[in-house]
Parts: C-alpha cells; sequence; structure tokens
C-alpha cells in the first residue's frame, strides 16, 4: 500500500515530467533523441530502438551532432541486428546526407564505416567491434537487402530493466511525436 508521502512524491514526479515534456524545443528534443538512438545502437539495445522506430520515429535518424545517420553508427560498430532492423523500417544504406545507389546496394561511405569502424577510437563508449561481425556485415550489406519488414530480427525476451527502459522511451516518444516537424526526416 502506498503512503501519503509516497503518493505525494510520485504525483510530483509526475507534475514535474509532465511540464519537462510541455516545455522542451525542438532542438533539445533532437539532441535528447539522438543520444538515446546511438547509445541503443552502441550497447546493442534492439528493443528499446525497435520501440522508438515503431512509435514513430524515423528509421534514417540522423545525428543532431554531425549529420550521420545511425545506419553509419550501427555499420562502425558492428551491430548487424541493429542494421536489419533498420532496414526492415525503411533506413537507406548510406552513412550520411547522400543519395541510396540504385538495386538496394550501400553507399561506399556506409562500407567504409563498417572497415574502419568508429571514427574516434578515444570516444567514451566506443568500444572495439565484435569479432566476426565485421565480416558478417559485409556479406549483408554486399545482398543488397531490400526494405522488408519480415526481414527484421525477431523479439527478444524482455527482462525488468527492458520494461523499464520501454516505460522511459514512451515519455521521450511523447516529447519528439509533439514537437517533431510534420515532413521530420532527420
Amino acid at each position: 500500500m502506498e503512503t501519503r508521502a509516497e503518493k505525494r512524491a510520485r504525483e510530483q514526479r509526475q507534475r514535474k515530467r509532465e511540464e519537462r515534456e510541455k516545455n522542451t524545443t525542438l532542438e533539445e528534443a533532437h539532441e535528447y533523441m539522438t543520444i538515446d538512438m546511438w547509445d541503443f545502437v552502441e550497447r546493442d539495445e534492439l528493443e528499446d530502438l525497435r520501440g522508438l522506430i515503431e512509435g514513430g520515429v524515423t528509421a534514417n535518424w540522423k545525428s543532431f551532432f554531425d549529420g550521420e545517420r545511425i545506419m553509419a553508427k550501427a555499420a562502425a560498430h558492428g551491430r548487424l541486428e541493429v542494421a536489419q532492423l533498420l532496414r526492415a523500417h525503411g533506413a537507406q544504406l548510406v552513412a550520411a546526407d547522400e543519395e541510396e545507389p540504385p538495386g538496394n546496394a550501400p553507399s561506399n561511405a556506409l562500407l567504409r564505416c563498417v572497415t574502419m569502424g568508429c571514427k574516434d577510437k578515444d570516444m567514451l563508449g566506443c568500444g572495439g567491434v565484435p569479432a566476426g561481425s565485421t565480416m558478417a556485415f559485409l556479406a549483408w550489406l554486399r545482398s543488397c537487402p531490400p526494405v522488408d519488414r519480415a526481414a527484421a530480427p525477431p523479439l527478444r525476451p524482455l527482462t525488468g530493466w527492458d520494461r523499464l527502459g520501454l516505460l522511459f522511451n514512451r515519455s521521450t516518444l511523447r516529447v519528439w511525436n509533439r514537437v517533431k516537424p510534420a515532413d521530420e526526416d532527420a
């Protein structure tokens, strides 16, 4: 049973969260979403990323900081399942603002991301690419994968921490869906 003090604290947290959600600007929301999505890729948190994409965030997300696409981030970290999820939801096989080559082929810049890994090896949280993942990632890209929802990786079983993360993502999504431009293709 919840005590009066606990109820008051919960209601106060809820009011603060609602106030923060109301006052977030587009730039702040884009920055927060970029940080969340990049973290999900680096930590291979497929279900969190899936929740954001299925909640309305574009699979062609572009970094608020340097214009790099999330597909390039997945390639640099050797996250094949993340890349497959992104492609299943319509992500282009490009690293930044460039045209996708015809025939579902990856761009040369994206191929470089796979072979070169992270741009800055000293970057916090930018661990090495897992052994063997580079070759698997290159083979997948060279197969010219089409956009196909059926090709998305299967759902993973959720743990207690995963459920908590998905609850947090709902708040992030509410903010993003409120402030995003109508023609959003970030």
